[in-house]
């Protein structure tokens, strides 16, 4: 798949994503891909920094609500390898082309495919915070956007688009569509940021407050 991105690259297929510019940051919005939520973050609002993932955020995506999101300041494609069938060629090749990208895929990023490609300080990140609870994209977000909030004096952070509201009735093995094993590790990094001072908001739909049933 590499391959093919570096052949169409060569042939002049550039894509080109809106980016914003920077500005004062009054706080980091994470979205993901859940239709219920994702456009409800500030992309209107400069101040907020607008940090995306998820093939259903651009025109390549699988979903039937995929589409690009109005604002992107910075990208997380964090598969490692990237070459796999949930990520289609397209949405690939849009990547490509943004300029910040933050990725843990070694030979993605030492192929020159992916111009705005940055390591994502995972070796960092996991000894800063607890190790077992990397579960999800999301969870690697959280951990950088503490990390940036404690640098550069940011004082919030609001999450939308996050696919682990399903149904907490452990019973229920449905909620296995949305993502539930990785709901610990997303609440975690919600506790740590407000353990360390820093606001977290939630849409109401992703239920990332609730805490889970009493089942023992």
């Amino acid at each position: 798949m590499l391959d093919d991105l570096l052949e169409d690259k060569a042939a002049g297929g550039d894509i080109a994503p809106a980016v914003s510019t920077s500005v004062k940051t009054a706080g980091i919005a994470i979205v993901g891909s859940h239709p219920a939520s994702r456009l409800l973050a500030p992309f209107s609002d400069p101040t907020w920094r607008i940090v995306a993932c998820s093939p259903d955020n651009s025109p390549y995506g699988n979903g039937p609500h995929a589409g690009p999101l109005p604002r992107v300041d910075e990208w997380h494609e964090l598969h490692a390898p990237v070459e796999r069938p949930s990520l289609p060629f397209g949405y690939l090749a849009y990547v490509s082309q943004l300029p910040v990208v933050w990725m843990r895929d070694e030979r993605a990023m030492a192929s020159g495919l992916f111009k705005g490609a940055r390591r994502y300080p995972e070796r960092e990140m996991k000894e800063k915070f607890c190790s077992f609870l990397f579960t999800s994209s999301v969870a690697y977000m959280l951990a950088k956007a503490i990390t940036d909030c404690e640098e550069q004096g940011i004082p919030q952070i609001a999450l939308y688009g996050i696919m682990q509201g399903g149904n907490l009735d452990p019973a229920n093995q449905s909620q296995s569509a949305e993502y539930a094993y990785q709901r610990p590790g997303t609440q975690y990094f919600i506790w740590e940021a407000t353990r360390r001072g820093i606001k977290v908001l939630a849409a109401k739909e992703s239920r990332l407050f609730e805490l889970p049933p009493e089942v023992w």
